[in-house]
């Protein structure tokens, strides 16, 4: 399905060489090496931990332009799979679609402005004092690259979500005992639940293991914190298909529950008068059956094994910084 082509999509998802990005990427990632071999510091800069400082922003680039075209196939199977759901035609998908979440390039453009200018900042900030060099170049190069390319993608991606908000609230055709339809949703739940439980992972990688850190507690507010946030992501991504779910669910089980009423209300008459139905009695037991169907139908687009899959990836930036940590206390 063709999308309206934004920056992000003609430059970091090409779908022509869909591989270039990343091996620019990897390239950036590679010139770390030569910036240290100008300098001739290549021993004082692994013996001091230096290259932590220097290869985090290349990487967190690298990975960006791995995981975005993903999410992007993510975000076409969703509306694939929601389709036939929708009483619109090609064409009417097609341009709602495309609206719901259209950005302008002077917006993508001002985005990327502002994360060059903040990372330029916070470069600057941690690069004191200044000795000018080739790694000081590429750093305060590399760096606001990383933050314009984290809030452009960032950015992107919340309009992506938008869009699938937005077909959300278009009448659908809801079966509630097949959500087959939904499951893309609940998959893409999961993948970007764990994109970002791999990027948070990252910063405790670089960073150089102080053990006396594990008996900070603003230490475990901050990894736990983190950790949440993948689990809320999980679930905020998948509430506009529970809320589709759960309105008709109850819509149906409203129906279902006045009709037994009214079959009550005529069984009990004939009753009164002497009279027996069997007819009425198999319906009503056929609407008991039905109403319990309808009260076990699930609302949210996810099984057990997404649930446990997100519990256990939570909990692997708290097991990786645990791990450096203990790993700095013992092999100081």
């Amino acid at each position: 399905m063709a999308l309206k082509s934004s920056l992000l999509r003609r430059w970091i998802v090409p779908q022509s060489r869909p591989w270039l990005p990343s091996v620019i990427a990897l390239l950036l990632l590679l010139a770390c090496a030569g910036a240290v071999m100008l300098d001739g510091a290549l021993d004082e800069f692994m013996e001091k931990g230096q290259w932590r400082g220097l290869a985090i922003a290349p990487s967190v680039i690298l990975y960006i332009t791995i995981v975005t075209p993903i999410v992007g196939r993510a975000e076409r199977r969703v509306l694939g799979a929601l389709r036939p759901l929708l009483s619109l035609t090609d064409n009417q998908f097609a341009r709602f679609a495309d609206d719901s979440d259209y950005i302008k390039p002077a917006t993508e453009l001002i985005v990327i402005v502002v994360g060059l200018a903040i990372g330029l900042a916070v470069s600057l900030a941690n690069a004191s004092p200044i000795t000018l060099s080739w790694r000081f170049l590429y750093f305060i190069i590399t760096s606001p690259i990383m933050f314009a390319l984290f809030a452009w993608v960032t950015y992107a991606s919340l309009a992506g979500t938008r869009r699938v908000a937005a077909l959300h609230r278009q009448p659908m055709q809801v079966n509630l005992f097949d959500t087959t339809p939904f499951e893309a949703v609940g998959r893409q739940s999961v993948l970007l639940a764990l994109v970002f439980i791999v990027g948070i992972t990252l910063s405790p990688l670089f960073q150089a293991a102080q053990p006396d850190s594990l008996h900070s507690p603003l230490f475990w507010l901050s990894y736990l914190s983190q950790a949440a946030v993948p689990v809320v992501i999980f679930f905020l991504n998948m509430l506009p298909t529970h809320q589709v779910l759960l309105k008709a669910k109850k819509k149906e089980l409203n129906a279902v529950r006045a009709r037994m009423f009214q079959e009550q209300q005529a069984m009990q008459d004939r009753l009164t008068g002497g009279q027996s139905d069997a007819a009425r009695v198999a319906e009503a037991t056929l609407l008991l059956a039905y109403e319990q169907r309808l009260r076990d139908a699930r609302t949210w687009p996810y099984n057990t094994t997404m649930l446990r899959t997100i519990f256990f990836s939570a909990l692997v930036p708290i097991a990786t910084t645990i791990i450096q940590r203990l790993w700095g206390r013992l092999f100081p």
